[in-house]
């Protein structure tokens, strides 16, 4: 996406995954992908790790939550590897679909 484009695909579902995509103008590469994908690792540690301290039946009100979270740093990734690699232009919503199928579990 070259802006923040507003998606005109109809679908509420598709509207609100791509609300996980970042303004590729306010990208920040902060290394190499190699460091970029390790400090991002460390985060979904610490993200899975605070919500699965959660005991009980108010645990599984985090799952939802953590699924968002993760998902929108694995989409910030692809998108600062892209900018790294100037092919932040080749990222679209297919790609950050297949990100949350990901999460979801579904297999392509």
């Amino acid at each position: 996406m070259k802006e923040k484009e507003k998606i005109e695909s109809g679908n509420w579902f598709v509207d609100i995954i791509m609300s996980f995509a970042p303004n590729v103008n306010d990208i920040q590469v902060t290394g190499t992908p190699e460091e970029m994908t390790s400090k991002a690792s460390w985060e979904a540690f610490s993200i899975s790790t605070l919500a699965g301290t959660v005991p009980g039946v108010i645990g599984y009100a985090t799952i939802l939550p953590e699924l968002a979270a993760l998902t929108k740093l694995q989409v910030n990734l692809v998108y600062k590897i892209a900018k790294y690699y100037e092919q932040e232009g080749k990222v679209n919503k297919t790609i950050v679909m297949h990100i949350f199928g990901t999460a979801m579990g579904v297999a392509l």
